[in-house]
């Protein structure tokens, strides 16, 4: 197997992360937001292989609004989901539903783009309160 393949997951991947580190940026500097904490994790598990990113902003209101971004291989395709959540004291509550994606190797780069750009934009159209 050629290594290339590999390493251009890899860029698509990084710069997924990069765009939502920019988005961490733009979320510690609006007012009313106390906190933001975001991550990536890697898994073999519920969804089959994955990787899932999540920006999570405290609000000052003693809420929180979370984004999450979930790639996983399944059944031959990859399969893409993004919302965000507002976590309050009794649970969570969906505040932007994004539909889900499904693209196989030629389509990834472009659904996996897409999708994370969508996702990021939602950041402008929230109430932080």
């Amino acid at each position: 197997m050629s290594a290339r393949p590999l390493v251009v997951l890899l860029v698509l991947l990084g710069e997924v992360s990069r765009s939502l580190r920019g988005l961490a940026e733009v979320l510690r500097r609006r007012e009313g937001v106390k906190l933001v904490d975001r991550r990536c994790e890697l898994e073999t598990g519920v969804h089959g292989p994955s990787v899932e990113w999540y920006v999570d902003a405290e609000l000052s209101s003693g809420e929180a609004l979370s984004w999450r971004l979930l790639l996983y291989w399944k059944d031959g395709e990859w399969i893409i989901e993004s919302d965000v959540r507002r976590v309050h004291p009794l649970g969570s509550d969906s505040e932007v539903e994004l539909p889900s994606r499904f693209a196989l190797d030629e389509d990834l780069d472009a659904e996996l783009r897409s999708a994370t750009s969508q996702l990021v934009e939602t950041a402008g159209r929230l109430r932080f309160i």
